[in-house]
C-alpha cells in the first residue's frame, strides 16, 4: 500500500453518503399523524390504530397514539370543540370554578 493508495481511499471514503438514520417511534408517529387522524375520523380508536401499527412492526402504545392524535388537531379546532362542550352543559350557563355564595 502506498501513500497514493491511502489518499485514494481517503477521497473515496469522504464521498460516501451517511447511512440512513432510523426514526424513533415518536418521529414515526409524527410522520404518520395525518393518516392516523384520517383513520380516527373514519371511526378507528386509538387502540385499534395502535394494534394496526403494532401488527405492521411499529410497536406503540395506545397512549402514544392518543397523544399523537391530540397533537395533530390544530389548536383552534381544540378550542372550538371545548367551547361546544361548554355550550352543551345542563342549562347552558357559564361554568365557574368559584364557590357559590348563598
Amino acid at each position: 500500500m502506498t501513500a497514493a493508495d491511502l489518499e485514494l481511499i481517503k477521497a473515496e471514503l469522504a464521498q460516501l453518503p451517511p447511512p440512513p438514520r432510523s426514526l424513533t417511534k415518536a418521529e414515526a408517529l409524527r410522520e404518520l399523524a395525518p393518516e392516523l387522524a384520517r383513520m380516527q375520523a373514519s371511526g378507528h380508536t386509538a387502540a385499534s390504530i395502535a394494534a394496526a401499527l403494532s401488527a405492521r412492526g411499529l410497536k406503540v402504545s395506545v397512549r402514544a397514539v392518543a397523544r399523537t392524535l391530540a397533537s395533530a388537531v390544530p389548536k383552534n379546532r381544540r378550542r372550538a370543540a371545548a367551547g361546544k362542550r361548554l355550550e352543551g352543559s345542563a342549562a347552558g350557563e357559564a361554568v365557574s370554578s368559584a364557590p357559590s355564595q348563598a
